[in-house]
């Protein structure tokens, strides 16, 4: 990992010319020798994947680093809100203030998440999103004291549109859960997709079979469907997919999420030739990245997830702003600015922040075949965009990058 122009922010902490201003300064905590670190997520339950994949990123992480962070010992705390609504808010309620946090790492729904963010904000608590945020968080509702390292969905469902008119799709149906923000994802794929988005098909929550759904995606004979579903229901719905004919067999195109390792081994050969709209694959070849799948391969005998990924940058991220003090702790401050300026050797590639704290990052198209060992594997086929830098002109955050040497400043924005 590097930070970006490195010597120039260690100088500027060390001598103090990056002031504490009214966001808050002093040390984090004065004359600490340990950095506690909060994991808030949904650790139990029905929907844990997304938080245990993400917690053993972080343990992993941890383990690398001898659970030490820029020479603080790290205490890891971990709060399980087993997914129930109202949950996550009563735990956060309860640890401010009864014991020193430093950091939060969040793995929860978009709904919770919305709902801690403010609280920990006002008590001075930096955030660091590992899981799907609400799209305010990236825009208008954005905050100095949140970071996200999962990446906006937006993101996603642009590229998705850019995939689809790359392979030539003309008409599209959109099948997803009867959610809001599955009419966001439909009004921003509609911003890059060329062609015509014939309707949105909504399920219920949990629906085990789609022959109703699939039977209109028949009628309707698109040649590409765009699949929103996540989970048992992407499951099942693939099954379906590769049961029901004719279905004159239009392209299926779908987000990462509904792909990933605990999904994809139980989909079949129904789900080959499936194209993934996604931020890291375990093909990408990088130094970092094969030690976080050989690692978390050794540790937990399971291939890591996207999800994995993000709680291993979380802690490698840490590690790097940490360091900017030189075995002292930063004030609250420098240790925004050391998060902003810094630059992750990600096993997604480079990865910065943006002025609304969200990742820049790339995103690929995957498809779904057969590895080595006939075993269903993503590969990756080429970027659909790379430094997606979404809209945070939405966000009004307004911070400068850091001069480099013959150049003038300018802004980090959109």
């Amino acid at each position: 990992m590097q930070l970006n122009r490195r010597n120039f922010l260690a100088q500027a902490f060390a001598t103090g010319s990056i002031a504490a201003g009214v966001l808050g300064g002093g040390p984090v905590r004065a004359g600490q020798t340990g950095f506690t670190i909060v994991a808030l997520g949904s650790f139990s339950g029905a929907k844990a994947a997304m938080g245990l994949d993400a917690l053993d990123g972080v343990n992993l992480a941890l383990k690398d680093a001898g659970f030490r962070l820029a020479n603080l010992e790290v205490r890891l705390v971990v709060d399980d809100d087993k997914g129930e609504p109202g949950a996550a808010m009563a735990l956060a309620k309860h640890k401010i203030g009864v014991e020193p946090i430093d950091v939060v790492l969040t793995a929860l729904t978009p709904s919770a998440l919305s709902q801690v963010v403010p609280l920990y904000a006002s008590a001075g608590i930096f955030v660091l999103n590992l899981g799907q945020a609400p799209q305010a968080l990236a825009e208008q509702g954005c905050s100095p004291w949140f970071f996200d390292l999962a990446g906006d969905d937006d993101g996603l469902h642009e590229a998705a549109g850019l995939l689809m008119n790359a392979e030539g799709i003309k008409r599209v149906v959109v099948v997803g859960p009867d959610r809001l923000g599955v009419d966001h994802a439909v009004e921003v794929l509609g911003r890059t997709f060329q062609g015509q988005i014939l309707a949105t098909v909504k399920t219920g929550e949990g629906v085990a079979t789609f022959s109703k759904e699939l039977g209109t995606i028949r009628h309707l004979a698109p040649d590409g469907v765009y699949s929103l579903l996540s989970g048992g229901m992407s499951v099942a719905f693939v099954h379906g997919w590769g049961e029901s004919e004719p279905l004159g067999r239009p392209r299926l195109f779908a987000p990462w999420y509904g792909f990933e390792r605990i999904n994809l081994s139980a989909m079949g050969e129904s789900a080959l030739g499936i194209s993934i709209v996604g931020t890291w694959a375990s093909d990408m070849d990088s130094p970092v990245g094969h030690r976080l799948i050989s690692g978390y391969e050794s540790e937990f005998g399971r291939s890591p997830s996207t999800w994995s990924c993000h709680g291993f940058d979380a802690v490698n991220v840490l590690d790097a702003v940490l360091k900017l003090g030189q075995g002292k702790m930063l004030d609250k401050d420098a240790f925004r600015t050391g998060l902003r300026h810094a630059e992750l050797a990600s096993p997604r590639g480079t990865v910065r922040f943006n002025s609304n704290h969200f990742p820049i990052l790339t995103y690929w198209q995957r498809v779904i075949v057969k590895d080595a060992k006939g075993r269903l594997n993503l590969e990756t086929k080429g970027a659909i965009v790379r430094d997606w830098r979404g809209h945070a002109a939405a966000c009004p955050m307004r911070w400068e990058e850091l001069p480099q040497a013959g150049a003038a400043t300018k802004k980090n924005g959109a």
